[in-house]
C-alpha cells in the first residue's frame, strides 16, 4: 500500500503541511487514475438517463453530478502541473507573479497587441457556454448553425469565425467538448421523444371511427 501513488507525498504533507507535496499528492493520484477516470466517463455518458417530458429525474442528476466532479479534476489536471514545474523553477523575483498567474490561469498572460483579438474570442466563447448552458437547462436542441449565427450577429463576427473559436475551444479543452457533446446529445434525445410523442397523439386523434352497419334504422316502408 505504501506504494500507492500519491501516498507518499500525501504522508509528506501531514508531517511537514508543505503544499507542494500536496500538490504531487494529487498529481500522481490523478496520473494513475487516468485509465480508469476515462472509462468512468465513458460509463457515465452510456448510462446518462433521458428525463421524460423535460423533467429532470434524480438518476439523470446524479449522473451529471459526477460527470462535473471529473470534468473538474480533469480541468485541474493540467493547471497543478503547471503550478508543480513553477515551484520546482520559479525564476527571478520579478517575474514569478507573471509566471504565477500564468499557471494559474489568470489573465493568460496576453500581449496587449492581442488583447483585443483575444477579448473577442473571449466574448464569443462565452456565448458558446451560455447557450449550452441554456440548452442544459431548457432541454431545447439547438443545431449548433444556429447558435453559431445568432451569436455572429450579436458580437458583429461573420458565423464561421463563430463557429471556428467554438472548434477551436473543443480541440483545446477536451472537457469542454465533452460537455457540450453530452448536453447536445441530450437534447437530441428529448427532441426526439417530443416528436414521438406528438405523432403518437396525433395518430390518436385523427384516426376514423369504425363504421357500423346499421340495421332497421333510417329505413322508409315503401
Amino acid at each position: 500500500m505504501m506504494d500507492d501513488p500519491g501516498r507518499g507525498a500525501l504522508m509528506r504533507y501531514w508531517a511537514t503541511h508543505d503544499g507542494i507535496e500536496l500538490l504531487r499528492a494529487f498529481a500522481e493520484r490523478r496520473k494513475a487514475d487516468r485509465l480508469r477516470d476515462e472509462k468512468r466517463v465513458t460509463e457515465l455518458m452510456t448510462s446518462l438517463p433521458t428525463p421524460g417530458r423535460g423533467v429532470h429525474s434524480v438518476e439523470f442528476d446524479e449522473v451529471t453530478r459526477e460527470l462535473l466532479r471529473l470534468d473538474i479534476l480533469s480541468e485541474l489536471d493540467a493547471v497543478i502541473a503547471d503550478l508543480l514545474k513553477f515551484c520546482a523553477d520559479p525564476g527571478d523575483v520579478d517575474d514569478q507573479l507573471p509566471a504565477l498567474r500564468q499557471a494559474l490561469r489568470i489573465g493568460r498572460g496576453h500581449a496587449p497587441s492581442d488583447t483585443a483579438r483575444n477579448d473577442k474570442h473571449v466574448e464569443i466563447e462565452r456565448a458558446w457556454i451560455a447557450a449550452y448552458m441554456r440548452m442544459e437547462s431548457d432541454g431545447k436542441f439547438r443545431p449548433e448553425r444556429v447558435i453559431a449565427e445568432e451569436i455572429a450577429k450579436r458580437t458583429g463576427v461573420v458565423a464561421t469565425t463563430a463557429f471556428n473559436c467554438w472548434r477551436a475551444l473543443k480541440e483545446r479543452e477536451p472537457t469542454q467538448k465533452r460537455w457540450s457533446d453530452r448536453v447536445s446529445g441530450r437534447a437530441r434525445n428529448l427532441l426526439k421523444v417530443s416528436i414521438k410523442n406528438k405523432a403518437l397523439h396525433l395518430n390518436k386523434a385523427v384516426k376514423p371511427e369504425p363504421s357500423r352497419i346499421k340495421f332497421g334504422k333510417g329505413r322508409t316502408n315503401q
